[in-house]
């Protein structure tokens, strides 16, 4: 029990100077005169000895904790907290043998008023994010004069890490789960595209492994940029939209790893189309994401004739839809080749291809439900 910590870090706490830099003060505690006591009592806790001189894991680094770094980040959390919970806390984390993590990916393009499920992955806006200091940095980057993106909405995904101190510092592994946690995230970022009838971008700035502030991690945390482009303004989500994703996510996991992988391709290139400003490489994406959706290995002659009579005959349900279907497609995929060869697009590329990237979203949402298409029948019969 810590119950003997709580007087005096409710002491120490409400004599140190608000201003105070408290990592420097921990390591100069003869400049204040009430920080010896939490010190000295902090050594005399025997089940405390893992944060003395031990190297503590997360994720894939380490670090040497002294009982200094538990001092501080006691007091700091002193400040929006009581004495009870920052005891609670740290004999929580002592006596379990796992601790949570959060892992984050913030997202521009897209924005959100409330918090929305994706299985055991959360979307919600800046200010719902459960870490204090990350959604004061969300509110700090709207006024910022850097050249990043403000991020808009968060996914997040609460897992589970297990808790290691040692007394050497040997390189540790990254967990194999990490590519599936990061994996999983990516593919809700992707049905979001399928959102919207013409399809919506949501673009990836970062992904971070937080811990929760109530856990006493000191060895930093770890964040990844993803590349993006220009960002577009973010549209808002509406319920009637979250339900699309959510149907088309839930769809998705229920295929098997080659479907899944088949399918993640189009729906890069299709989220990659409706983030992008220049017509040039907005036509590139959508062809490639038409290529991988409506062909496959076997098609190697009359491409766009090929490609443009399978999403017809998927897409479409009588002639005049089929026919109009060919047409809008064949444009697009020859606007996506000019692209390609020459650097430029003609005609009217946002109409062609914003119709174009309806069907891409129209075929696959079908797949998702119907993933064993045969094409050879579909040619022949018009039927799926």
């Amino acid at each position: 029990m810590l119950t003997h910590l709580e007087d005096v870090l409710s002491y120490v706490s409400a004599f140190l100077p608000r201003g105070v830099d408290v990592y420097e003060a921990v390591h100069s505690p003869e400049n204040y005169r009430h920080l010896p006591l939490l010190l000295s009592t902090l050594r005399e806790t025997p089940s405390l000895a893992l944060f003395d001189g031990q190297y503590q894991e997360f994720w894939c680094s380490k670090r040497q904790v002294q009982l200094e770094d538990l001092a501080a980040w006691m007091i700091l959390r002193m400040r929006s907290t009581t004495s009870v919970d920052v005891c609670d806390d740290l004999e929580r984390y002592i006596e379990s043998t796992n601790f949570p993590v959060f892992v984050i990916t913030l997202l521009t393009g897209i924005s959100v008023d409330q918090t929305y499920d994706f299985g055991d992955i959360k979307l919600m806006p800046p200010e719902m994010i459960p870490h204090d200091q990350l959604r004061q940095a969300a509110f700090h980057n709207n006024f910022s004069m850097l050249p990043m993106p403000e991020f808009s909405a968060a996914l997040v995904k609460e897992i589970q890490l297990e808790k290691i101190h040692s007394v050497d510092c040997e390189l540790c592994v990254q967990p194999e789960a990490f590519d599936n946690y990061i994996e999983s995230m990516e593919d809700v970022r992707l049905c979001l595209s399928l959102s919207k009838e013409s399809a919506r971008g949501a673009q990836a700035i970062a992904t971070g492994l937080i811990p929760p502030e109530y856990v006493p991690i000191f060895a930093g945390t770890s964040w990844s940029l993803h590349p993006f482009t220009s960002a577009k303004l973010s549209t808002s989500l509406s319920n009637g939209e979250y339900e699309l994703a959510s149907s088309a996510f839930h769809s998705f996991v229920s295929l098997d790893d080659n479907r899944q992988k088949h399918l993640r391709v189009p729906l890069k290139k299709l989220n990659s189309y409706a983030t992008t400003q220049d017509p040039v490489e907005s036509a590139i994406n959508l062809r490639t994401a038409l290529e991988a959706l409506f062909l496959d290995k076997e098609a190697k002659q009359e491409l766009s004739h090929r490609l443009a009579t399978r999403a017809a005959l998927l897409v479409g349900d009588n002639y005049e839809s089929r026919k109009e279907i060919y047409n809008v497609v064949k444009k697009a995929y020859n606007m996506g080749s000019m692209a390609v060869h020459e650097g430029r697009v003609k005609g009217n590329p946002r109409e062609v291809l914003g119709r174009a990237a309806s069907i891409t979203v129209q075929g696959i949402n079908i797949l998702l439900r119907e993933p064993s298409v045969d094409w050879q029948k579909l040619e022949l019969t018009g039927q799926r």
